[in-house]
């Protein structure tokens, strides 16, 4: 599979992206409303201890100091302790409140994108790496910290804070506060300025995260072909490539980070120096007293607190609005749906039809050409022919895994489109060549499509696909994992359990598709008459390169380059001395002469 290429790297965002995204994020963040209420009148009624406690202290120096008045002192000082241990007090219960307001939108929101990329269509999985989709969905998630809805609150309280405490330098010291508003103005500018490019460079550093988790998920996945191939030395390479990716988009995010926060707390510091020492210079020449340059010096730094935070929110920002953008290129993902509502709610039959239908593939792949096939309920139909004929995609449109270019498939007479999905799927049961085996119990894999199941229609499904045999040899019987992917399992045995599933799921369509692949000759004679037990009664189309799996079944279809060529029975077929009489010629002439 191709990983979907980045965002482009000369893209321009503007406030109304911004807004757009943050409008789209609203409704997984409007219920927390009550919470973030409750956190910004906690942080508000905080405030008041910041605004006296330096008006304290400039009491404290001017009044009671020169007067060593120590029940003064005393005083003062219990009420800037009892206040700054109420402001403390509020701010870790707000804090906490936050803590469960970010857990809650950021589980609603992956439990949206969950539901929404198991609904995706299968073309989308099959452009892009399974490692790349989970990093969309759970780091992605992980990085909006600055859209949350406290951040609002912040951004809100911190403003308020910013423009009281300016107020009280303003009326403390008029002059050295007109030197400060000139020096945080400038790094409000700066920090506008920034705000694209710590953006692009964000959504840089969660795309390179996103390719390397797809890089580690592939080489972790494909772990057998890796040792059996010995190429642990070219994959490390490769995931060495990817971390080194991932490594140069964070250096380029650290570096404007860095030389950012630096210059502004260079200009912060030198800036504080500076006022200060005016400050100093205005107590000695008696423009001012002592007690107010404390108490100015106190403001000025919560000031410069409060616009520290408003700066740091936009880094903060500019990544979570980069992680948003990637979170809902994939929302906006086509999902599987029906262009209409179902036309009956009966039992599907299990006739099908395919009128005209024609398959290409986005690269441009021809899979299928103005296919014409009529199949009656119960009918089994042979698929066969060169590998890359179209035998999958014709039957892949049964269950719309794709969706013909061109053309209708009808079940019952019934444009599978307007099926509900999952009327329709329940009613179809496949057995791929590659069995997926979930990494659990042989029962939760077997009763898979029928939770709920007793054990006995599950020994019963087991018997009738020859599979009982092995299940009862394992420890733990039908408690056994069977590993990821069914690793503890032999290819025969997986397709006997998955062919054990579709026994206790009887749909009324079944396609088998190369079920007896990975068979040795002994497995393959017994699930042969499985499959025969199980294809009574039900539409089946059977695809097989061993022709003589297929031999039985009610019509041969042979395809050829996407087009059915020859169309018959097994015996019509040799007799006509084509396609399927050269292909079993040479397939059974080394049989023949032993």
């Amino acid at each position: 599979m191709r990983s979907r290429s980045g965002p482009q790297p000369d893209r321009r965002y503007g406030w109304n992206d911004g807004k757009a995204l943050l409008k789209r994020f609203w409704p997984y963040a409007r219920r927390e409303k009550s919470h973030a209420k409750l956190v910004a009148f906690l942080q508000v009624i905080a405030i008041p201890s910041g605004i006296a406690s330096p008006l304290l202290v400039k009491h404290l120096f001017d009044d009671a100091v020169p007067d060593r008045d120590l029940d003064a002192i005393v005083r003062v000082g219990a009420w800037i302790l009892g206040l700054t241990l109420a402001s403390h007090v509020l701010r870790t219960i707000a804090a906490l409140v936050v803590v469960g307001m970010k857990a809650r939108v950021r589980h609603r929101l992956v439990i949206a994108l969950q539901q929404h990329v198991l609904r995706l269509r299968a073309a989308y999985f099959h452009a892009t790496e399974t490692g790349y989709v989970m990093a969309r969905v759970r780091e992605d998630v992980q990085a909006l910290d600055g859209v949350m809805i406290d951040r609002v609150v912040d951004t809100v309280v911190d403003a308020v804070r910013a423009v009281l405490f300016l107020v009280l330098l303003l009326w403390v010291d008029f002059g050295l506060a007109m030197s400060g508003l000139a020096l945080f103005s400038i790094i409000a500018i700066g920090a506008v300025t920034i705000s694209g490019p710590l953006r692009r460079k964000n959504e840089a550093v969660q795309e390179a995260d996103a390719k390397g988790s797809a890089a580690l998920h592939q080489a972790i996945t494909g772990i057998a072909l890796v040792h059996t191939t010995a190429q642990e030395a070219a994959e490390s390479r490769r995931l060495a490539r990817a971390v080194r990716s991932t490594v140069r988009a964070i250096v380029a995010l650290g570096r404007l980070h860095v030389g950012f926060g630096y210059t502004v707390g260079l200009a912060v510091s030198l800036g504080m120096y500076v006022i200060l020492g005016v400050g100093a210079w205005r107590v000695v020449t008696g423009w001012s007293t002592v007690g107010s340059l404390f108490a100015f010096s106190i403001y000025l730094t919560y000031v410069a607190g409060a616009v520290t935070a408003l700066m740091q929110l936009n880094p903060e920002l500019q990544r979570g609005l980069a992680a948003l953008e990637r979170i809902f290129k994939l929302v906006d993902e086509p999902r599987e749906s029906a262009v209409e509502p179902l036309a009956s709610s009966t039992r599907i039959v299990g006739a099908v039809a395919f009128e005209r239908v024609s398959v290409v593939y986005p690269d441009g792949t021809q899979a299928l050409s103005d296919v014409d096939l009529d199949v009656r309920a119960g009918e089994v139909i042979a698929l066969v022919g060169r590998s890359g004929a179209g035998k999958s995609s014709l039957v892949s449109l049964i269950p719309r895994l794709i969706d013909p270019s061109s053309g209708v498939v009808r079940v019952d007479g019934v444009d599978v489109r307007h099926f509900d999905l999952r009327a329709l799927r329940t009613s179809i049961g496949v057995v791929p060549q590659d069995v997926f085996l979930f990494n659990r119990t042989v029962r939760e894999n077997v009763a898979y499509a029928v939770p709920g199941v007793g054990d006995d229609a599950i020994h019963a499904a087991l018997k009738d696909a020859h599979a009982d045999g092995f299940v009862a040899r394992l420890k733990d019987g039908l408690d056994t994992l069977v590993g990821e992917r069914g690793v503890k399992l032999s290819g025969g045995e997986k397709q006997r359990l998955a062919l054990a599933r579709e026994i206790l799921r009887d749909p009324p369509i079944l396609i088998l598709d190369e079920a007896t692949s990975s068979l040795d000759s002994e497995s393959e004679a017994a699930i042969r008459a499985a499959i025969d037990r199980l294809k009574r009664d039900r539409t089946c189309f059977l695809i097989a390169h061993r022709l003589s799996t297929v031999m039985g079944a009610d019509r041969i279809m042979v395809l050829d380059h996407g087009r059915i060529v020859e169309a018959g029975t097994h015996a019509e077929l040799l007799a006509r001395r084509g396609l399927y009489a050269h292909l079993h010629e040479t397939q059974f002439r080394g049989i023949d002469s032993d």
